[in-house]
């Protein structure tokens, strides 16, 4: 009897927009027995690769590329396979194709930075927030009335970092919260 595999697939989808002059970067993830699996590029553009990351029992495969300044769009075909030994047949490869569009940063519109989440936590208060600025910072103020209400909570934060912030030293039911765009 011949096991069913044809519902391997790509479960993540990439990013549509690279921009030039930064770095692209995806994490696939493939429905297969195990996350153990070789990701090829098939076809994309020029300097377009997959390396892995982390340790020998726990790898990640990542979609890189430099994205150059004069970089155009491309098609991008992935292969992954998973690494099953010799239960391994032609069935199980699965593709994912898209097209990679490439902008220039000049190009981009400014998002506006807006608070999307806010919870109490066990630790004090959690703030989630989305944004084009290439740095935060996380202020509270208890009073709005005051010269210099608003006090930093957390230092600069780039842009890449997860945008969460507990605060401990106010209590959330008496304090306000804005993320601030810091260049």
């Amino acid at each position: 009897m011949r096991l069913e595999r044809n519902h391997y697939r790509f479960l993540t989808a990439p990013a549509a927009t690279a921009y030039a002059g930064q770095a692209y970067r995806y994490v696939p993830v493939v429905l297969f027995p195990t996350n153990d699996f070789t990701l090829t590029v098939d076809d994309g553009p020029p300097g377009l690769t997959v390396i892995q990351e982390g340790t020998a029992l726990n790898t990640t495969n990542v979609v890189v590329w430099t994205v150059p300044s004069d970089a155009l769009g491309h098609r991008v075909l992935l292969r992954a396979v998973p690494n099953l030994g010799a239960d391994t047949t032609a069935d199980d490869t699965v593709l994912q194709e898209f097209f990679l569009n490439v902008s220039a940063p000049s190009k981009q519109l400014p998002q506006p930075t807006a608070i999307t989440r806010a919870i109490p936590t066990p630790q004090g208060f959690g703030l989630s927030w989305v944004g084009s600025a290439a740095g935060y910072q996380v202020q509270s103020a208890t009073n709005l009335l005051a010269p210099s209400a608003w006090q930093g909570i957390t230092p600069t934060l780039p842009a890449e970092a997860v945008n969460f912030s507990v605060d401990t030293n106010s209590s959330p039911d008496h304090a306000f919260y804005r993320i601030l765009n810091l260049p």
